[in-house]
């Protein structure tokens, strides 16, 4: 007790003659870190792998890189879609605890942040260099009586070695191969494809839809309705809308196998896929019932954009009771589309090509569409996807409300 009452005094008595060295080490000893945690993906997803926000192979920021805050350092890809890490604080990274490519707990550390460290200086552009004012002449400087030197000849310039090509194709008769990890979006979506195959008695029926009415609405109304709702008129609302009105009046097409119970939904919320750089992703509409087409549209665009950033949230690409593909996008005129597990039917709209079909009691070539659909054949009965052409049905209604405005 004694040495520690004399060590306190003999501190406080330093302090008191030396208070600034005191407050600069009290300055240096104390730092201030964050660390970033995995956050969390989603209800049922619990790991994913680390992905860097560039082209190499390396992470988005390295150890020593001061970031500022809500800057994405890296990324986590699941199997349902890529999460960015986000800067909590402005600081200068520390550690990583796991690499490109390391699979990763949620909850788990991955780097430290150091809030102390102070930001780079800006680097200020120098101004340009005046031009020198011409120096005497040699002969003006030096003193009479003095030969002048023989100026010398000036050297041919030195070619330039001309840069090296950074891709040099195989030789001739070459056999390579390359071994590339799919990533866990690709995995995932392989996965989930080939449980599609084996869970559902599934069956794949047409129809063919003429695109005439939709046309010459989007033709009459297209300026109006861009200048109104700020997106474009397109056949995907119509046919989102056309769908959800003949789900609700065939509810086991919207249904699910839960068990041994059939469960039937009083609400359509419908999975539109995406095409990304990383792959298809299905982001979700909610209460499409509810929905206008200048809502459907503006959804649609909204969630098209943020998915090919990378910026929808993993709540935004579950829950859906129904699935639309649209492999019309791709140029297909038919497809077997899979069925989106646990959903029990998809949907497939294709390219439109004009045909000659009998119409008005002659042969008219007009603007036709094939429709696909797979269902699960132990829930919905055959006799229930043929009436598939309620959707065809829905979409010359349109037509019909639009003259009933008029």
């Amino acid at each position: 007790m004694l040495r520690t009452a004399l060590l306190a005094r003999n501190i406080l008595k330093a302090q008191s003659l030396h208070p600034v060295f005191f407050r600069s080490l009290a300055s240096t000893l104390v730092v201030s870190v964050a660390t970033i945690q995995i956050p969390s993906l989603a209800e049922s997803i619990t790991e994913g792998t680390v992905k860097s926000l560039r082209s190499t192979c390396a992470l988005s920021v390295d150890v020593g890189d001061y970031v500022k805050v809500d800057e994405a350092i890296a990324s986590i890809e699941t199997g349902k879609a890529a999460v960015d890490i986000k800067s909590p604080v402005d600081g200068k990274i520390v550690k990583f605890f796991a690499d490109v490519d390391a699979t990763v707990l949620v909850g788990n550390d991955f780097a430290v942040i150091d809030e102390t460290a102070s930001p780079p200086a800006e680097t200020k552009p120098k101004p340009e260099e005046k031009p020198k004012s011409a120096e005497p002449k040699a002969e003006e400087a030096k003193p009479k009586g003095t030969k002048s030197e023989v100026p010398k000849a000036p050297q041919a310039p030195k070619p330039k070695a001309e840069p090296k090509p950074v891709y040099e194709p195989p030789a001739a008769g070459a056999r390579n191969t390359r071994r590339v990890p799919m990533g866990k979006l690709r995995e995932a979506a392989a996965s989930r494809m080939k449980e599609s195959q084996n869970t559902y008695a599934m069956l794949t029926t047409f129809n063919e839809c003429d695109m005439s009415a939709i046309s010459t609405l989007r033709k009459d109304l297209g300026a109006d309705f861009s200048k109104k709702y700020g997106v474009e008129l397109t056949f995907m609302s119509a046919f989102i809308k056309a769908a959800t009105m003949s789900l609700l009046k065939y509810p086991a097409i919207n249904g699910v196998i839960d068990g041994k119970h059939a469960v039937y939904h009083d609400y359509v919320d419908m999975s539109v896929e995406v095409a990304t750089p990383k792959g298809i992703i299905v982001p979700v509409l909610r209460n499409c019932e509810f929905m206008s087409f200048g809502e459907i549209e503006k959804s649609v665009a909204d969630m098209g954009s943020r998915a090919q950033t990378g910026a929808l949230a993993l709540e935004e690409m579950v829950g859906g009771t129904f699935s639309i593909s649209n492999c019309g996008a791709y140029g297909a005129l038919l497809s077997t589309p899979l069925i989106n597990v646990p959903q029990s039917a998809v949907m497939a709209i294709h390219s439109v090509k004009s045909r000659a079909v009998m119409a008005n009691e002659r042969v008219e070539a007009r603007p036709m569409m094939y429709l696909s659909l797979s269902y699960d054949l132990s829930l919905i009965h055959i006799s229930e996807p043929t009436r598939q052409a309620e959707i065809s049905y829905a979409v010359f209604c349109l037509k019909k409300k639009k003259k009933k405005k008029k």
